[in-house]
């Protein structure tokens, strides 16, 4: 039995790069082969299928095809890492990952392969985008540079001390601290930030049980959104927002579509 990949040539979109995956998987169908594992990539990651065959079979002629070699183990096992990482985010539904697509791309080379993404939010740091994301372990902060910068801060469950909030209208603040280290993220979602927020304190409550639960009381952007959706109730009672505009901004200031 041979087993080789076969990497297709990128697409623009991810749409494009998936229905790229499908033809050529038709193809070597057609043809025979059996199609073990596919990854759908990006246009600076490349799409491939892991295919089984007989030695005589042959590959598809559509230039869809860039090039067939021997699997590359290492890279097999990180797109796929990267297929499962990006799963666990998706059930997390986070609104904005928009200005961290390089930090998210680096995290099979950053977690274990038993680590779990519990809460991930995306902000700044210092004018620079930056990933945060909560394990069963530690809070990861991760900023990658467009050429070479690559920034990691990290700071392990049982050692953090405290979580600090600051929300604003659009946006707000998250430190995290320990007696050593402390994660600072701003400019992050209001609605992510109340799941980030959450899921770390529940994270630390597990991973330092039973010395103690910090996770007590709500946090500035649960208090500042209860605050906005109020004072949006007063302006409807008072007739200055009618019921679209007000259904609007309550979607709004909740995160959802």
């Amino acid at each position: 039995m041979i087993i080789k990949m076969a990497k297709l040539l990128p697409a623009f979109t991810k749409k494009g790069n998936a229905k790229n995956v499908e033809t050529a998987k038709a193809e070597y169908e057609q043809l025979g082969w059996v199609v073990t594992e596919e990854f759908i990539g990006s246009f600076s990651n490349p799409s491939y299928l892991i295919v089984e065959g007989e030695e005589e079979l042959k590959h598809p002629k559509r230039s869809i095809v860039d090039k067939v070699e021997d699997p590359d183990d290492e890279l097999h096992r990180k797109n796929m890492r990267l297929t499962e990482i990006q799963k666990q985010i998706d059930q997390l539904g986070i609104r904005d990952t928009t200005g961290v697509k390089k930090e998210i791309r680096s995290l099979p080379d950053i977690l274990e392969e038993d680590e779990v993404i519990l809460g991930l939010v995306a902000g700044l740091t210092n004018g620079n985008s930056w990933l945060a994301i909560v394990t069963q372990y530690r809070v990861v902060m991760i900023d990658v540079g467009l050429l070479v910068r690559f920034q990691r801060k990290e700071v392990q469950l049982k050692d953090i001390k405290s979580i600090e909030t600051k929300a604003g209208l659009l946006s707000g603040t998250i430190e995290i601290k320990s007696n050593a280290v402390t994660l600072q993220i701003e400019k992050a979602f209001p609605a992510d930030g109340v799941k980030f927020i959450a899921a770390v304190k529940e994270a630390v409550a597990k991973a330092q049980k039973p010395d103690r639960d910090i996770a007590e009381g709500p946090s500035a952007f649960e208090t500042d959104i209860t605050a906005q959706l109020s004072k949006l109730g007063e302006l409807k009672a008072a007739g200055i927002l009618s019921e679209e505009e007000f259904t609007k901004a309550k979607s709004k200031i909740l995160g959802n579509p």
